[in-house]
């Protein structure tokens, strides 16, 4: 049986900036942070099938359509795809390992800085991405068409806001970031 006094007791608040607070009580911020858990997990379960249909993990998924977004015409660094992607630059050298093994991704010397490995799409990364778009593309309305241009260009500010956050809450934790 549950005794009275525990019944009547508050739990502490798990926020106190007073912008996350309405009345006084975190109970939004709450609601708020099951939402994106929510999300979260569902974004990535929706990602985990999508790359399965391409025979594909959800992080090479993830590295194959960074390098496709941002190799521009002379091939992406690994460690811009990692900053995209929010990994180590070790973790998507190993993905990036199993894409070229694969054939849908190569890796050049940058002739600017010999050092520097730039990746790019092979012909058949192409391929399997413009077969894919319209599926993707299918998905990505049914999840995010909904909002209005300014609430997109609102969500994207507030994310970037929040994933800074999230990294200066991992490293004051010890935490390591995904990928490292």
């Amino acid at each position: 049986m549950i005794g009275r006094t525990a019944l009547r007791r508050r739990v502490p608040p798990t926020a106190s900036a007073p912008n996350l607070l309405v009345e006084g009580r975190d109970g939004a911020f709450r609601e708020l942070i099951g939402g994106l858990v929510r999300m979260a997990e569902n974004l990535i379960a929706v990602r985990k099938h999508l790359a399965k249909r391409l025979d594909l993990t959800g992080p090479q998924f993830g590295v194959l359509f960074a390098i496709a977004q941002l190799q521009g015409n002379d091939g992406v660094k690994v460690s811009k795809v990692a900053e995209h992607v929010g990994v180590t630059g070790a973790f998507v050298t190993t993905e990036v390992g199993k894409l070229a093994r694969r054939g849908l991704v190569s890796k050049q010397a940058s002739v600017r800085d010999r050092r520097a490995v730039l990746l790019c799409l092979t012909d058949a990364g192409h391929d399997l991405i413009e077969r894919f778009a319209p599926d993707l593309r299918a998905i990505n309305d049914e999840i995010f068409g909904s909002l209005t241009r300014d609430e997109f260009a609102t969500m994207r500010s507030v994310v970037r806001r929040l994933i800074a956050g999230e990294i200066r809450a991992l490293d004051r934790l010890g935490l390591a970031r995904l990928g490292a």
